[in-house]
This record gives structure tokens, sequence and C-alpha cells, in this order.
């Protein structure tokens, strides 16, 4: 497609862009985004299930290794999240949003926000189905490009590995149902790996 002024220096197609970068296929490192929450210690039951919360502050660091990848801002806001943790489902959302305060000055400024919502069911030998995607705002854009609001579904298992450590490997597929006029993603794999570490600070 054609997307004059949507990249730095105005690139007027995507063609372009991919022989800026050098290849069709490359490895480099995004913006790192760094959350943190205040949890109570002890959560609340509700309606059979536990309810985790927490409120903290999010940061985005200009970590990327190609200018295409990251925002070349440092930018912080405020985040939380609930999560409905029951024998039968896992339903919650986590929020952030982030505002630059620094960077170089010939990028736009940061306001944009990450909103993911879980709905998983619980299935016997720790397995779950469902999905965890993540919705995308640029508050920075036109009225055309604001939203990015994937649905999808995937699957998860918790496995013990090393005898004591618990982690999660799970695989879902998103699909945009509402997506950017210009630029965006259509279609997203993902493969994740999630270990459960004690806490440094419990009892």
């Amino acid at each position: 497609g054609q997307f004059p002024g949507q990249f730095p220096g105005g690139s007027p197609s995507f063609n372009d862009i991919q022989d800026r970068v050098g290849t069709n296929r490359k490895f480099e490192f995004g913006d790192m985004v760094f959350p943190m929450w205040l949890a109570p210690r002890e959560v609340p039951k509700i309606g059979g299930g536990n309810l985790i919360w927490g409120v903290g502050s999010t940061w985005i660091f200009p970590t990327a290794t190609h200018d295409f990848l990251g925002a070349e801002k440092w930018s912080v806001g405020p985040t939380g999240l609930a999560v409905w943790d029951s024998p039968n489902w896992k339903l919650g959302v986590i929020a952030q949003q982030w505002w630059s305060f620094a960077g170089e000055d010939d990028r736009p400024d940061v306001s944009k926000a990450n909103v993911q919502y879980l709905i998983y069911r619980q299935l016997p030998g720790l397995w779950q189905v469902g999905m965890g995607p993540n919705i995308l705002i640029n508050w920075e854009a036109s009225s055309g490009n604001k939203y990015t609001v994937p649905v999808g579904i995937g699957v998860n298992k918790t496995t013990i590995v090393f005898g004591k450590l618990p982690i999660r490997f799970g695989a879902e597929v998103h699909y945009s149902a509402i997506q950017p006029d210009d630029v965006s993603q259509t279609w997203l794999f993902r493969f994740y790996m999630v270990p459960v570490v004690p806490s440094p600070f419990a009892g």
C-alpha cells in the first residue's frame, strides 16, 4: 500500500520500507516495556474465586535497535490490573497508559495505551483454553488509525520443570477485528513461556 508520511523520512510505499530495513525478515529488538504493580498480599474471595488486583507505574525504554521498531522516546504512565481466578474461569484486564517525557526531538510525542483482556477456561491437568489479546490505542493518530482490537483463541498448560519450577507454555492466534486504516497487524501468532518465580518479598 501507499503510506506517505507514516514513517520517518516519509517513505512512499511498503517496499521502500523493506529496502530501508535491509531485508524482508530480520532479527531486531524493540522498545522495552516495564510495568510495576503494588498489590495486597491477602486477596479477597468473590463468587468462589480470588480477586487479584494492583496499581502502579509502567515505563517504556527506547531500546529499539532500528528506528522503525521504536518511538525513540522515554515514556511513563499509570497501570492497573484486576484478575478473577476461579476453579473454572480466569477473567481479567491489564491496562497501561504512556506519555513521553524525553527522547529524540524529531520523533512524534507518545500518548498510547495497551489494554489486555483475559478470558480463559480452566481445564483438568492445568490446561487452559481462551485468549489474552492486547487492544492498542494510539491517541496521537488520526480518527481512523487509533484503535487495534483483536480477538482470538489459544491453549496453554502449566507444567513442572526441574522438579520444582512451574512454567506455563502456550500458543494463541489473534485476528484484528478493528484495525487502523493505514498500517496495522491483521493476524498475530503468539508463543509464550511464563515461569512462576516465588516472590522475594513473601513472608
